[in-house]
C-alpha cells in the first residue's frame, strides 16, 4: 500500500485512514448523495464501537428515548425495546420504519449491521463528556 497522509489503523483487519472532514468533503465532492458511499456520523460510529446496538446509537444521537421513538413507529416501547438488544438485527421493513421514524436513510443502519462492533483504538479520546442521561 502507498503511503497517505492520514493516520491509518488498523480495524478488524481492513486498514482504515483517518481523514478530516475538510479533505473527505474534496474527495466526495460532486457525488449524489447515496452514490458509492454511506455517511456515518462520528457520533453515531462512537456509540456503536463503545457496544450500542446500530438502533440504540442512532436513536441516541437523535436524542429520543425508546419511548418517544416507538411512538412516532406506532409501537410498544417493549416492542421497540427488544429490537435494540445487541445482537438482534431486525427484519428489512423494521430497518425501514425506523429510519423513517429517524428521519435518515435506510442505508446508514445497515452500514453499522454489516460491521462487527470494534474495540476502541488505543489513544482514542471521546470527545464528548456523557451521554449516560441519553440511555
Amino acid at each position: 500500500m502507498s503511503a497517505i497522509p492520514y493516520p491509518v489503523l488498523k480495524i478488524n483487519g481492513t486498514d482504515t485512514a483517518l481523514v478530516p472532514v475538510a479533505d473527505f468533503m474534496k474527495l466526495v465532492a460532486g457525488r449524489a448523495p447515496g452514490v458509492g458511499f454511506v455517511t456515518v456520523p462520528r457520533e453515531v460510529s462512537r456509540l456503536f464501537c463503545d457496544g450500542a446496538s446500530p438502533l440504540k446509537a442512532w436513536r441516541v444521537y437523535c436524542k429520543l428515548t425508546q419511548e418517544e421513538l416507538a411512538r412516532k413507529m406506532g409501537i410498544s416501547r417493549g416492542a421497540y425495546s427488544q429490537m435494540e438488544k445487541p445482537g438482534n438485527k431486525p427484519h428489512s421493513a423494521t430497518i425501514n420504519n425506523v429510519a423513517k421514524a429517524l428521519g435518515i436513510d435506510p442505508k446508514q443502519i445497515l452500514e453499522l449491521y454489516d460491521d462487527e462492533p470494534v474495540t476502541t483504538p488505543a489513544g482514542w479520546i471521546p470527545v464528548d463528556a456523557d451521554d449516560s442521561d441519553l440511555d
